[in-house]
């Protein structure tokens, strides 16, 4: 009987033991249930509410990495674009120029400056509101986009531009002195035209006949034609 309430004492110790350990499990298990719910943002903590969240939780991430994929590609293109404007750009300029230099060439006006300097400000002083036609002739636009006028209401020109900065005293400097004032070509000499006599004053190039252009290129060159007055 003695040996029995001794083992019953043991069990009784053992039980009591248990007790303390599984309480002691059921505690832990059930803050780490507490842990995980805040973490995951779930009420109930259940296999099936983890799971489902987990999974959410992955879906985020490929939605993530698919977006950060996404605007990484958006940004190289856009890089890229921008590359492939720049280029674009340079090159409608450098077309733009080449084609400004062929129409100025046709006449001999570079000829007449004073240097590579002054023929660089021509150049800029030329192209200023200067643009192209279908036919690639220069004609001249305002800021709006509307057509500029010579002085006879006409369309301006390339020689208008360039009589225009002859006649301009703060940019005539540019210019070598034979060929300002009816480029060179005699002001008083008499030149005997079909349509008369006249002295080299006199000469415009929308009055002269077509003879008249031509027996004065032939008698003071292209370069001093170039320069007469347009009226």
């Amino acid at each position: 009987m003695t040996q029995n309430l001794g083992r019953i004492t043991d069990l009784e110790k053992q039980v009591t033991d248990t007790e303390v350990k599984f309480n002691e499990a059921v505690q832990s298990r059930d803050k780490v249930r507490d842990i995980v719910k805040t973490e995951l943002n779930i009420s109930e903590f259940t296999t099936d509410a983890v799971r489902s969240k987990l999974n959410s939780f992955a879906s985020d991430d490929a939605i993530a990495a698919r977006d950060k994929q996404f605007n990484d590609y958006k940004a190289n293109s856009l890089n890229k674009i921008e590359d492939l404007e720049s280029q674009l750009q340079n090159a409608s300029t450098i077309q733009r120029d080449m084609k400004m230099q062929l129409a100025i060439s046709q006449t001999d006006v570079m000829a007449q400056t004073k240097g590579e300097h002054a023929t660089s400000m021509l150049m800029g002083w030329i192209g200023q509101d200067a643009d192209f036609d279908a036919q690639g002739n220069i004609v001249y636009k305002g800021q709006a986009g509307e057509t500029l006028f010579n002085k006879n209401g006409e369309p301006l020109t390339l020689d208008d531009r360039i009589n225009e900065i002859k006649a301009d005293e703060s940019r005539d400097f540019i210019f070598q002195q034979q060929f300002l004032n009816g480029g060179g070509a005699p002001t008083n000499q008499q030149v005997h035209t079909p349509s008369g006599t006249h002295t080299g004053k006199d000469f415009t190039r929308t009055t002269m006949s077509f003879e008249e252009k031509s027996n004065y290129r032939k008698k003071y060159g292209e370069g001093a034609y170039g320069k007469l007055p347009l009226v």
